[in-house]
């Protein structure tokens, strides 16, 4: 049951363009601070401490580098036609790297970063409900991710997603549309996913899709899978794995998707397996194949509280203040 809670707030502002603001809250124990404007994340980001928790409101914020695990949420990746919200934008490429001594998980939540996130060092990391243009490795960093323990993504959509070095990384009820580099050292487990699998190597896929329309070459392991491949196979083991462990393969996208041809769409593919397929190609657990089966079926949809609105008054008390209301949405 959704529960909508309104508070207000007064406080001193400086004078910004309310027509678009943004809204950044900083949650530290029991006391929650405000930051406005373009840069409230990165001015949110750098007044926290581990643990702390990041709301953010609908619209665009610039990038910061992360070097706290905090948690980080937004409105969604997609426009909330339920909630009403619009998405919450990241612009910008930026970096995480995180100790590897602190307690708390880095936890992004409910964000669209049409950008690129470079993982240095990502301990301890949750990635949930996010449009991501790419996650990779910095450049400039000879020894990248070396760290990258226990990264968890779920229910996302990740344009590129390279896996070098990252250790105990399991990928759920998500899309990948291609891989960047792969390391044969690390193995990432894939749950229910979408998966472009042209190139990569040792990673294990269950009750996934894999599907590749171009020449390459991979190695892995799957297991309950359904395998969509329209090339031929190379050096005799071109996408044989796909075709063992109870895997079934289907000659084309249309046969097993309602909306994917290979050309995704951003909030309007769904996704969405045929009925015959739905039906009749169940995992190990008896849901279906896909995003939209096993134990975190595919939701963009946020379920942390959501600033649906910011209502600010019209101007200041004559010593200064300004009275702002938040709507804010919680499930």
């Amino acid at each position: 049951m959704k529960k909508i809670i309104v508070f207000s707030v007064t406080m001193i502002v400086t004078i910004i363009s309310f027509a678009q603001m943004q809204l950044a809250t900083l949650k530290h124990n029991d006391n929650i601070s405000a930051f406005y404007g373009v840069d409230a994340l990165k001015n949110a980001h750098n007044s926290a401490v581990n643990g702390d928790i990041i709301t953010l409101s609908p619209g665009s914020f610039n990038a910061v580098n992360i070097t706290k695990a905090v948690t980080i949420r937004g409105a969604g990746m997609f426009i909330d036609t339920v909630a009403g919200t619009n998405p919450t934008h990241i612009n910008g490429n930026f970096s995480i790297s995180i100790p590897n001594d602190s307690i708390y998980h880095l936890t992004l939540e409910g964000l669209y970063i049409p950008h690129t996130i470079y993982a240095i060092n990502s301990y301890k990391t949750n990635i949930i409900k996010c449009m991501i243009n790419k996650y990779e490795r910095t450049s400039n960093v000879t020894v990248y991710n070396v760290h990258g323990d226990n990264t968890t993504i779920i229910n996302c959509i990740i344009e590129s997603l390279s896996t070098d070095k990252m250790v105990n990384t399991q990928v759920l009820n998500s899309v990948i549309l291609s891989f960047g580099s792969s390391n044969a050292e690390y193995s990432t487990i894939f749950s229910n996913c979408v998966v472009r699998i042209c190139s990569t190597t040792n990673h294990s896929f269950f009750n996934s899709i894999l599907y590749c329309n171009s020449t390459g070459y991979s190695t892995y392991n799957a297991f309950n899978c359904i395998g969509i491949f329209t090339v031929t196979y190379t050096n005799g083991n071109y996408f044989l794995s796909p075709l063992l462990n109870g895997c079934k393969n289907y000659s084309s996208l249309s046969a097993v998707f309602k909306d994917f041809d290979g050309t995704y769409i951003n909030g309007e593919t769904t996704f969405e397996l045929q009925d015959s397929i739905a039906n009749t190609m169940l995992g190990q657990d008896g849901t279906q194949v896909g995003i939209y089966g096993g134990y975190m079926p595919f939701d963009a949809r946020v379920s942390n509280p959501l600033i649906r609105k910011i209502n600010v008054a019209n101007r200041s008390t004559a010593d200064g203040k300004l009275s702002v209301d938040i709507e804010v949405v919680s499930e």
